[in-house]
């Protein structure tokens, strides 16, 4: 009997129909903005964190045109302790829900960009 390999944030990537998605609404910068994606949810606490919960995010920043390296600011992800939400606890027990965080809106819907 064969298992199915582990599903993870880099497989969903890097699966042809994702980037066909990301290609589609990022253009030309749609391998900085999976390399992007990638780095930060490769550490912490959303490398625990649902895979599939995780692409929303990730999908959702593509669609609103949010980068989200740390270094530009527009967005992050958010990952949930679901068990003590009310405590910084890591007892690896997170949530299928990652909120995306958005820093500002203003620079999207005032410049204008290239695809």
């Amino acid at each position: 009997q064969t298992t199915k390999p582990a599903l993870t944030i880099k497989s969903i990537m890097e699966r042809e129909d994702v980037q066909s998605k990301i290609n589609k609404m990022m253009g030309k910068r749609a391998a900085g903005f999976v390399t992007s994606a990638l780095q930060v949810v490769s550490s912490g606490l959303l490398a625990k964190a649902d895979p599939m919960s995780v692409y929303a995010g990730i999908m959702t920043a593509a669609s609103l045109d949010l980068s989200l390296n740390p270094a530009i600011g527009h967005a992050h992800l958010v990952p949930f302790n679901i068990t003590n939400p009310d405590k910084n606890t890591d007892d690896g027990n997170y949530s299928k829900d990652v909120l995306i965080r958005a820093k500002t809106f203003k620079q999207n819907l005032t410049s204008k960009r290239t695809k």
